[in-house]
């Protein structure tokens, strides 16, 4: 058999090889650029939170706003680490702060923490959510993170 002969059978296979290869590199590079896009965004949510609400907290805003906007950013934060769209080492962080937050117990607009996350937790509708960030507040992030480890996705 001829060069040329075996060239034009194998040919098709590599070039499907290559255009798979990129495919799937496509897809990763696309997914890690999501997950810096979906953190740029949380991040802007909390400094929204922190700066711009918090300290309208008792003017403006009444108490169980901010505390709501606090609790659906969590739900969204978990959520979103449950999909593979935040980094362990982000949402860990994250999380370390909600567990010192529970542990200090300070009160925004009269509310302390503690006060506040019961309350949160009898509207949850996300039992799933609920059971992890008591263990978060309750234990370590570490245990929650555990307990409740990412759902496993396909790329």
């Amino acid at each position: 058999m001829e060069v040329v002969q075996i060239l034009s059978l194998v040919s098709p296979f590599v070039t499907s090889v290559v255009i798979a290869a990129t495919f799937i590199y496509q897809m990763r590079v696309s997914h890690r650029q999501k997950m810096l896009d979906v953190a740029s965004d949380f991040n802007k949510r909390y400094d929204d939170i922190l700066y711009v609400m918090l300290p309208k907290v008792g003017k403006d805003v009444p108490v169980e706003a901010y505390y709501h906007r606090f609790w659906n950013l969590q739900v969204d934060q978990y959520h979103a680490w449950q999909l593979g769209f935040v980094p362990n080492s982000y949402f860990a962080y994250w999380m370390q702060e909600r567990h010192l937050e529970a542990k200090e117990n300070q009160s925004v607009g009269g509310v302390p923490f503690q006060e506040c996350w019961k309350s949160a937790k009898l509207g949850l509708r996300d039992k799933e959510f609920a059971g992890f960030m008591e263990v978060v507040i309750t234990d370590s992030v570490e245990t929650a993170m555990r307990r409740y480890p990412p759902k496993r996705r396909r790329m």
